[in-house]
């Protein structure tokens, strides 16, 4: 009887508030919070990413949701079964003490699971119902923070303003309102508001570990705002806080990127990286200490260090490849301001492959590096004609002695591969550290006879310097057309059809390099090829002039091109609208005589073409409508003749001719958009995506930009088409096709396999060579290499132990991508995967790889 009278609520006697009060906390509200504390305590916790702006709080991202929402919930059921129970109130007062710190307990619960409508009724509830009790101050607090969530900054600010203002706002709350205005103004970019609270809120919070991350933002918002010096200073204190290790690491590289000529302290932040260098906790991270001492040379005007630096970086990179791309994206800035323009498509084209998409300013960087591959591949037309050429005008009998000692100089190359890969295993043991080619590098001939293996050799350098490159459709370097072997083993059986020589003899083309007819297939031999080469060279030097003016904002390159094809040739289909283009390009420099020049010639030589008309009246054409009736004929043709017609390539070289030509009228826009189109027919969806969204953005609100925006929704929608489809055709097969004896375990422990085929290589040598490797680049990890026979002919060779699939994935594309230390593992084929501690059991009993082989590409290549 007296147990049933004090569960009573109702009644609001001592007895009945004490154990109400007792088992409310005791009961639900403790273990609620105790759910809550430790799920936020597991947030607080997670790995940051110390090269961007950190968040001020730690909140649960959409991919957290998942391992929140459960506790949360929970929570909240413990909290409303507290409430239903324990809350006693009679006449709006509240006897129960717990009760109001359970109200405010949910709506953080529901904050944290992102229902942020029914945490703002929370917080609303707490702070108006309790409005003596302290709790009214905290409820107001996340209040505002809500609002920051919802992106209303006017009201968060409002409410932050009004707990302020009054006199009773508890001292223990003042660094977390400096915190919450310090995050309400960084959402709004306003960083210097958000300097001032972030340093109160540094003077109030007493704990190193928090107070180093405050600092850690402080100086990241410095560098927002271009205060190098202050950004230095505050990383500097961050280090002498004393925080957890990749902190202190970061904040060192970030001294280093916050480096100022004025501020001075050059010769101290480059001595501590230097010391960082050497320490072997720091291997994986080189490329990151590279870069920034590369950074501190930039910022001190020492250009050749920097660039020495930044190529450190890119290859001392492991597995980071945002920071190989980053380092690849700073040396193309570098040659592209200079401008040597090939330097430069080198390496943006490399920071495109590795640079992640999100990467501000990433859209501009593929359409620049398009460009410029679109520029090389210009010059190297130029360059191989020439070549061609040269190499057709020489005696045939000097002709055939020069291909016989190319002949014998590949025999010789050939010899010292094979002697290559025999001490391969040697050079593993010693880890022999090889050099590579730089861009540019070598002899500097421009002939490419001189070096007719530079397609085998090339791509071992190449993979050296630059990685393995991303598997992609339409990539334009792919485009270039080589006069060098493309298939080291020739295809003798292939027919491959016939050239004419300079005696009007057939010859059949072979792909054999021993062959001597293989080096004459491309000579112009015969007048009609001379002519065909001669147009090849004329086409590419004006759209060098084209892509120098309209693409890199380079005039003087522009007109060096123009000219140079006029030299070159007397008599070509270009000769008015190159006189044209010269004339606009000197006006434009204030070169009034070259362009006084370039004006007489085409009114003398060409009264009659719109040029001169242009030229002559170009405001009366514009008042008669000439102009325009001019520049819509141009673009039926261009549209008729050319687009229609599927010949894309001169599509997009008439509309440059005419954008030029016809600029300002109505039809520029027009002829914008058929270049736009065909550029994404020749190169594809991505080139065209690039055209159109600069096109939506030209010509916003204009026809043309709407048709553009409705052309690029319909590119999206076939590609959520295509995808659907995509995911229906593989539920399908997932359907129809067997269960998989293996289970995705991606939070449970794994290990690294490479199944060794003894016939090709050493179970021994491969030991050796990943062993040799573990230590170069994941020595701080402690892995453990053992090997067992898995078949008759296969060994096993197990690389342990991995806590998570996660924590592999670094390791597997480390291991991929190594063509040096592991050269001999990848040339004999052997399968490679990870695999979790149960699969592994079951791979070993059933020893079917090309089963486990299919498991692991779905679940663990996507």
């Amino acid at each position: 009887m007296v147990l049933t009278n004090s569960c009573s609520t109702e009644k609001t006697g001592w007895a009945h508030r004490t154990y109400h009060n007792t088992t409310s906390h005791y009961n639900g509200y403790f273990n609620a919070k105790e759910l809550v504390r430790l799920k936020v305590k597991e947030l607080n916790e997670k790995p940051e990413d110390f090269n961007v702006l950190l968040p001020v709080f730690k909140y649960p991202t959409d991919e957290d949701l998942q391992s929140v929402t459960p506790d949360m919930s929970k929570a909240i059921e413990k909290c409303t079964r507290v409430i239903s129970k324990h809350s006693i109130e009679k006449k709006g007062e509240q006897y129960v003490k717990w009760i109001d710190d359970t109200y405010f307990l949910m709506g953080r619960a529901h904050f944290y699971k992102k229902e942020y409508p029914k945490a703002k009724e929370m917080f609303t509830y707490v702070s108006k119902k309790f409005k003596e009790e302290e709790i009214h101050y905290d409820a107001l607090v996340w209040l505002a923070k809500t609002y920051i969530e919802e992106k209303n900054y006017s009201k968060a600010e409002r409410i932050l303003r009004l707990a302020e203002g009054e006199p009773a706002f508890p001292e223990r709350l003042k660094a977390e309102m400096h915190k919450t205005y310090a995050d309400l103004f960084i959402r709004q970019e306003n960083y210097q508001l958000a300097i001032s609270d972030l340093k109160a809120a540094i003077d109030l919070t007493k704990k190193k570990k928090k107070k180093a991350r405050l600092v850690y933002i402080l100086a990241q918002l410095y560098q927002k705002s271009g205060e190098r010096g202050m950004a230095s200073d505050a990383f500097a204190q961050v280090v002498e806080l004393n925080p957890d290790y990749d902190m202190e690491f970061y904040a060192k590289i970030q001294r280093a990127l916050s480096f100022s000529q004025d501020w001075g302290g050059k010769e101290e932040i480059r001595a501590e990286l230097l010391k960082m260098l050497k320490d072997d906790k720091n291997i994986e991270f080189r490329d990151q200490i590279y870069y920034a001492l590369a950074e501190l040379e930039m910022a001190d005007e020492n250009e050749e260090e920097a660039i020495d630096y930044y190529r450190q970086s890119t290859k001392a990179s492991v597995s980071n490849d945002h920071q190989k791309g980053l380092s690849f994206y700073k040396l193309g800035n570098i040659f592209f301001e200079k401008p040597e323009y090939n330097y430069a498509q080198t390496y943006y084209d490399s920071a495109v492959t590795f640079l992640r998409t999100d990467f501000e300013g990433y859209d501009d960087l593929m359409k620049l590096s398009n460009n410029l591959n679109d520029l090389i591949a210009q010059l190297e037309t130029i360059e191989r004609q020439d070549s061609l050429q040269k190499v057709a005008k020489m005696p045939e009998s000097a002709r055939m002695e020069l291909i016989e000692d190319l002949i014998y100089q590949r025999q010789l190359e050939e010899e010292e591969k094979q002697l290559q890969m025999e001490n391969q295993m040697a050079f593993n043991q010693n880890q022999t550290t090889t050099t590579t080619l730089t861009p540019g590098s070598g002899n500097g001939s421009d002939w490419y006879f001189d070096n007719p293996t530079a397609a085998g050799f090339g791509a071992a350098e190449f993979k050296k310097n630059w990685g393995t490159r991303k598997n992609e459709d339409n990539w334009r370097r792919s485009n270039k057309t080589q006069v060098t072997v493309q298939n080291d083993e020739g295809q003798g059986e292939e027919d491959l059809g016939f050239f004419v020589d300079e005696n009007g003899d057939t010859i059949q083309v072979t792909n054999d390099w021993k062959d001597p007819n293989y080096y004459l297939k491309d000579l112009p031999l015969t007048e009609d090829a001379v002519i065909r080469s001669d147009s090849l060279i004329v086409e590419a030097y004006y759209k060098l002039g084209i892509i120098y003016k309209e693409k890199l904002s380079d005039s003087p390159k522009s007109i060096e091109s123009l000219e140079a094809l006029n030299k070159r040739f007397d008599e070509h289909k270009y000769i008015p609208v190159i006189y044209y283009r010269l004339y606009r390009l000197h006006d434009e420099l204030s070169h009034y005589t070259e362009a006084e020049y370039y004006k007489n010639l085409i009114l003398n030589q060409y009264p009659q073409s719109d040029y001169a008309k242009v030229i002559r009246d170009p405001e009366s054409l514009k008042e008669d409508n000439m102009l325009e009736i001019a520049a819509a004929g141009y673009y039926n043709r261009i549209y008729n003749n050319y687009y229609r017609r599927g010949y894309y390539s001169q599509t997009v070289t008439s509309a440059d001719e005419g954008i030029v030509k016809y600029k300002g009228t109505t039809i520029e826009p027009k002829l914008e958009y058929i270049r736009a189109m065909s550029i994404g027919q020749d190169q594809g969806k991505a080139a065209m995506v690039q055209e159109l969204k600069a096109l939506a953005e030209k010509y916003k609100g204009h026809p043309i930009g709407q048709k553009a925006e409705e052309t690029l929704a319909t590119l999206e929608e076939l590609e959520k088409r295509e995808a659907q489809e995509q995911v229906e055709a593989q539920q399908q097969k997932e359907e129809t096709k067997p269960e998989s004896p293996y289970k995705f375990e991606p939070a449970s422990q794994h290990n690294y396999i490479v199944l060794v085929p003894s016939k090709k290589l050493s179970s021994n040598n491969a030991q050796v060579a990943i062993s040799n490797f573990n230590r170069a680049s994941f020595k701080t990890k402690n892995l453990q290499v053992s090997s067992v026979l898995f078949t008759s002919d296969t060994t096993m060779i197990t690389i342990k132990s991995f806590e998570t699939a996660a924590d592999i994935k670094s390791y597997t594309r480390a291991f991929e991508n190594d063509k040096i230390k592991l050269a001999q593992i990848h040339a004999s084929g052997a399968p490679i995967f990870a695999i979790s501690l149960n699969n592994y059991a079951v791979l070993y009993q059933r020893k079917n790889v090309k089963e486990y082989l299919d498991f692991y590409n779905e679940h663990y290549k996507k």
